[in-house]
């Protein structure tokens, strides 16, 4: 299982919150660690990549980001912890929750043929022309977009 998130810590609409986004998203503990700009958006991103790597195994699990709590290097779902790594680059924050390998490249054109093109770069025996393969998650967000896979997929 894995997911991934990249935010664009440029992107405009980032700058453009609801007045009560934190008090939504964010756990209490969670609201404490949010210093700046980067840390609401590396806190998003963590909860996001661990909400695609449970739904890629249980496409039931729905998103409601306060029931994903970010401590230290995991995420917390009910009882369920997944280990989160984060990568902070010049512009984006990049977070890979579960095991395996990921790559981020600045987007050109279409962010859906830019994700599947850095897919067939990176596992260039697979097809990427319809469903994505179990064990990849992309993400695409403004001028990035990042692709994680797990190494050993069936």
């Amino acid at each position: 299982m894995i997911g991934n998130d990249i935010v664009d810590l440029g992107d405009p609409r980032t700058f453009r919150l609801h007045p009560r986004f934190d008090s939504r998203v964010f756990t209490g503990c969670e609201r404490e660690r949010v210093e700046d700009h980067t840390d609401r958006w590396l806190l998003w991103a963590c909860k996001e990549a661990a909400f695609k790597a449970l739904n890629g195994i249980d496409p039931s699990v729905r998103f409601v980001p306060s029931e994903f709590e970010v401590q230290g290097g995991s995420v917390r779902w009910f009882q369920i912890s997944l280990p989160v790594r984060v990568e902070l680059g010049e512009g984006y924050v990049h977070a890979i929750a579960g095991c395996g390998k990921a790559q981020v490249a600045r987007r050109e054109g279409d962010r859906h043929e830019a994700v599947r093109a850095l897919a067939s770069r990176l596992m260039p025996d697979e097809d990427f022309s319809g469903k994505r393969p179990e064990g990849v998650s992309f993400s695409h967000h403004g001028r990035w977009v990042a692709v994680a896979f797990t190494e050993f997929r069936l």
